[in-house]
C-alpha cells in the first residue's frame, strides 16, 4: 500500500509547500540555519532556526532519495576521488563519485583511506546504479587499483591525476558549506547533509562550457505557463467582489476583472501619481473639478463574448449607488460614492462621472482592487458564483472551504499576457496531478507554490513572475 505524499507532513503546523521552500533554501546555497530562519521571516513565517534544522534532517533525506530515483540515466564513466576531512580533530576521508557530465553518484564519509575503504565505495555504486561503468578514472591512489580488480574485474581503469578534475571540482561545493558549518560536528552528521546535499545540487547542475549563450539565455529565461497556488486563508461567502469586503474575495477575483484605471504595480507606494490607464486609455477633469472623463478602450471583449461599452460602466455605479433596478444583496463600499451625482456616456466609448463638489481624490477610488467594471447583461445574482469579467483570468470553480480557481484568458486584450495558465485558492481536498522535474525544467513548466503571508503582494495582472527552480524541488514531494 502507499503511503500519500501529503501524510508524511501529518501534524505540522505549516504547509508541505513552506517545509520544502525552506529545506530547499538550506540545501541548496551555503546558508546557515539561522539565515534561512531569517530569509523565512522577510516573507513573514515566523519558525526557528532549530525548526530548520529539523525539517532538514527529516526530509533532506527524502527528497534527495526521490530527486536519485527521477535523475536520468547516469554516465558510463565515473571519476572517483577522496578528500581529508577533519571532524572533532579527526581525519576522515570523504569518498565521491561523478560521472562525465558531472552529476554526483554518491559520496562515503570513511576513517580509512585503503583498499577496504575503496571497495565499501564501490560496492555502494554497484547497489545503486545496478551497472557498472565502462570507464573507471581515478588518481594514481593504489587502493582503486586492488579493489576494482576484487569488486570489478574486466573494467578499464585509468589513472591519471589530470584526468580526475571532474570529481576534484566537484569538492568545491562540500568546501563551501564546511566553512559556512565551522566544519561538521561528527561523521554521521557529515553522511547525512551530504547524501541530501549533493543530489539537491544535482538538479541545478549545469554544464556552462558546453552550451552556447543563446542556449544558456534561453536555458534560464523566464517562460510563460504553469500553476500559481495559493493557500486558502478564508473562504469568502461569494465571488463578486462589489457584495464582499474581506479580502479573500478581492484577491481571488482581481484577476478576473480590469478597472478603468489601476495603480501602477511596478512603483512601491501607491499615489495620485501612479495611477495608470487600464480599460479606459486615459482620463480628463473638467474646469471646475467636478466631471471626470474617460475615453474607453475599444475591442475589449467579456468572458462571453460581448463587447464592453460605456453602458457597462454606467450600470456599475448605478448599482453602486442604488439607481438602477437590480440591486447588490450588500453594498459595503456605497459610502464611497455619496459623492457621485451621477454616470453618463458619450457613445459606447466614453464615459464621465459627475460630482456633487471637487474631490481630486475620485480618482484613487477608481483605482483600488475593490472597483472593478461589471457586465451590464449579467445579474448580481450570477456574479456571486459565476463572475464574467475582461480580465487576464476566467472564472473556473469555486467550491466554499475547499478552492477557488481561475484559468488563463485565451482572448484577453493585452496579448502577451497572462503569463500563466492558471491560479488556484486552496485545492488541497482534491487530487492534482504533477508534471515530473525533467519535463518542468525542460519544457519550463513551473507548478510554483507562493507564500501569501509575506509583507508584499504583487498584481498578477502585470507582474512578470520570475519562477525560480525551487518548484522542481517542491514538484518531487506532492
Amino acid at each position: 500500500m502507499t503511503t500519500p505524499a501529503r501524510a508524511r507532513y501529518t501534524g505540522y503546523r505549516f504547509p508541505a509547500e513552506i517545509i520544502g521552500h525552506a529545506v530547499w533554501l538550506y540545501f541548496r546555497f551555503p546558508l546557515g540555519l539561522r539565515m534561512v530562519e531569517e530569509l523565512l521571516a522577510a516573507r513573514g513565517i515566523i519558525v526557528s532556526h532549530e525548526t530548520v534544522r529539523q525539517w532538514a534532517r527529516k526530509f533532506g533525506q527524502q527528497f534527495a532519495n526521490r530527486i536519485r530515483r527521477r535523475l536520468p540515466r547516469v554516465g558510463d564513466k565515473w571519476h572517483l576521488d577522496e578528500v581529508v576531512l577533519k571532524i572533532a580533530g579527526v581525519k576522515h576521508w570523504l569518498w565521491r563519485a561523478v560521472d562525465q557530465t558531472g552529476i554526483v553518484l554518491d559520496v562515503l564519509v570513511q576513517r580509512r583511506r585503503d583498499e577496504q575503504a575503496a571497495k565499501r565505495l564501490l560496492r555502494k555504486l554497484l547497489k545503486k546504479q545496478m551497472r557498472p561503468p565502462r570507464v573507471m578514472i581515478t588518481d594514481k591512489l593504489a587502493s582503486y587499483g586492488a579493489a576494482k580488480r576484487e569488486v570489478m574485474p574486466g573494467i578499464e581503469h585509468r589513472q591519471h591525476k589530470g584526468l580526475n578534475n571532474r570529481a576534484e571540482n566537484s569538492h568545491q561545493p562540500t568546501r563551501r558549506r564546511e566553512r559556512q558549518m565551522k566544519q561538521f560536528k561528527s561523521a554521521d552528521q557529515a553522511q547525512r547533509f551530504l547524501s541530501a546535499h549533493d543530489q539537491i545540487n544535482n538538479l541545478f547542475y549545469l554544464r556552462r562550457d558546453h552550451i552556447t549563450a543563446a542556449e544558456h539565455r534561453a536555458s534560464t529565461a523566464q517562460k510563460p505557463g504553469g500553476i500559481l497556488r495559493f493557500p486558502i486563508l478564508d473562504s469568502p461567502a461569494s465571488m463578486s467582489i462589489h457584495e464582499e469586503s474581506a479580502i479573500a474575495a478581492e484577491r481571488a477575483m482581481m484577476g478576473v476583472f480590469n478597472n478603468l484605471v489601476m495603480f501602477d504595480q511596478h512603483v512601491p507606494q501607491n499615489s495620485e501619481q501612479s495611477i495608470v490607464p487600464d480599460l479606459a486609455t486615459g482620463w480628463s477633469w473638467s474646469e471646475d473639478g467636478t466631471v471626470l472623463t474617460l475615453p474607453l478602450r475599444q475591442g475589449v471583449q467579456w468572458h462571453d463574448g460581448k463587447p464592453f461599452t460605456a453602458a457597462d460602466v454606467k450600470c456599475t455605479w448605478d448599482m453602486l449607488t442604488d439607481k438602477s433596478n437590480e440591486k447588490l444583496r450588500v453594498n459595503p463600499r456605497k459610502s464611497w460614492y455619496n459623492n457621485l451625482g451621477e454616470v453618463t456616456t458619450n457613445g459606447d466609448h466614453e464615459v464621465s462621472f459627475h460630482l456633487k463638489r471637487r474631490q481630486p481624490s475620485f480618482i484613487a477610488l477608481l483605482a483600488t482592487g475593490w472597483s472593478p467594471v461589471y457586465p451590464c447583461h449579467v445579474s448580481p445574482r450570477a456574479m456571486r458564483s459565476h463572475p464574467i469579467g475582461t480580465g487576464p483570468f476566467k472564472f473556473d470553480e469555486f467550491k466554499p472551504k475547499e478552492v477557488i480557481s481561475v484559468v488563463r484568458n485565451p482572448h484577453y486584450w493585452k496579448k502577451d499576457r497572462p503569463y500563466l495558465d492558471a491560479m488556484e485558492h486552496g485545492g488541497r481536498g482534491r487530487r492534482r496531478r504533477h508534471v515530473s522535474w525533467a519535463t518542468r525544467y525542460l519544457t519550463g513548466f513551473r507548478g510554483f507554490y507562493f507564500d501569501s503571508n509575506s509583507s508584499f503582494t504583487v498584481d498578477p495582472l502585470q507582474q512578470n513572475w520570475q519562477l525560480s527552480l525551487a518548484d522542481v524541488l517542491i514538484g518531487c514531494l506532492l
